[in-house]
């Protein structure tokens, strides 16, 4: 916590996307959780389906390549899920699903943010 300037900005509600590769296959679930809840401000709502019963992103293991209609379907479902949490911003800690969820939902016009979590302690702490 030592040198972290939080606080930038005003109050903000976010949800968090676990992504499948660092949620069930590493079981890292709650050290994002506790970074976006420190910071003040910020207020961390969750998605029905969060940690290891998450829904996947529909971008991984070459999924978006070989089925992109399907994998747009699966990017549109949990956008619609993150979307019902009321937050401004979806904070994810995968470029592949950050690619996918924040393309999907700039082409559906969801006015959701979607960031990586580097990206949002950069622009919340500076």
């Amino acid at each position: 916590r030592e040198g972290i300037r939080a606080g930038r900005g005003g109050r903000i509600r976010v949800t968090y996307h676990d992504p499948c590769h660092l949620g069930r296959h590493m079981g890292v679930y709650e050290e994002p959780r506790r970074i976006l809840s420190s910071l003040p401000g910020v207020e961390l709502v969750e998605m029905p389906r969060n940690r290891e019963n998450s829904w996947c992103c529909g971008s991984g293991g070459g999924f978006r390549t070989g089925y992109p209609e399907a994998s747009r379907l699966v990017a549109r479902r949990r956008l619609e899920e993150a979307r019902e949490t009321g937050a401004e911003i979806l904070v994810t800690s995968c470029p592949f699903c950050l690619r996918q969820l924040r393309e999907t939902a700039e082409a559906l016009g969801y006015g959701l943010r979607v960031m990586d979590l580097a990206e949002f302690l950069l622009e919340r702490c500076g």
